[in-house]
């Protein structure tokens, strides 16, 4: 099971008890945890991770697109599970808010 689904149903279920909107439980979902974690990587290994990150968001973006629209890319067909295309748009949201501030602390750093 990916992480994704994993924290996905432990929210739905948080979602049903405490009868939260799905806006809101995005929102609790970005806002979780306040803790901070330093990494010291190689610039390649950083390189590596904002590669699949992007690909996670474009991913996000197809399966958002395919949402609102119905069509699907015959290039690269897949699209992610979902309830609609606002939980989509959200998380294609987060996946560029985690890459922009990966970038922007690379580029801190590389003053």
């Amino acid at each position: 099971m990916s992480i994704e689904k994993a924290v996905g149903q432990e929210l739905c279920f948080w979602r049903i008890k405490k009868g939260l909107s799905q806006e809101k439980l995005f929102q609790r979902r970005i806002f979780m945890s306040d803790e901070f974690v330093t990494l010291k990587l190689p610039k390649l290994f950083v390189g590596q991770i904002l590669d699949g990150l992007r690909i996670r968001a474009e991913s996000w973006e197809r399966t958002k697109d395919y949402l609102a629209d119905g069509v699907i890319d015959p290039d690269d067909p897949y699209i992610e599970e979902c309830n609609d295309e606002t939980e989509a748009r959200q998380i294609e949201a987060f996946y560029r808010e985690i890459i922009k501030e990966i970038e922007t602390q690379l580029a801190a750093q590389s003053k």
